[in-house]
């Protein structure tokens, strides 16, 4: 029984130490999380595949600049839905100005700048 409480607690304490690098690290990103405005979450004209692509899009941002480089197909497999379903997920997105998608010359992946 000690065995278990004692990994437990070392367990607390290896998890504790990480949040202390994470809180003291000024890029968001490393602990694999992002921020994402209420805005955006609260608004009930976007559906809940958007604000999923949306969130997942802030996990990646730069925390100074808002900017990232993901592709369709990875945020496709990585959160199990369609190609197709991404594009005009991301598209719908632009549309409504929560972030903008600039081309990087002849390369299909595009820098998504997070607006808001």
């Amino acid at each position: 029984m000690v065995l278990f409480y004692t990994t437990l607690y070392f367990a607390y304490v290896e998890n504790l130490s990480n949040l202390a690098f994470m809180s003291n690290n000024s890029r968001i990103k490393n602990g694999g999380f992002g921020f994402c405005t209420s805005d955006v979450m609260r608004n009930p004209l976007i559906p809940l595949r958007d604000k999923a692509i949306y969130a997942y899009l802030c996990t990646f941002a730069d925390s100074q600049t808002n900017q990232l480089v993901v592709g369709v197909n990875t945020i496709s497999s990585e959160l199990n839905i369609a190609p197709i379903t991404v594009t005009r997920s991301l598209k719908l997105l632009e549309k409504l100005k929560i972030i903008s998608r600039i081309n990087r010359g002849n390369r299909k992946t595009k820098i998504t700048i997070i607006l808001k």
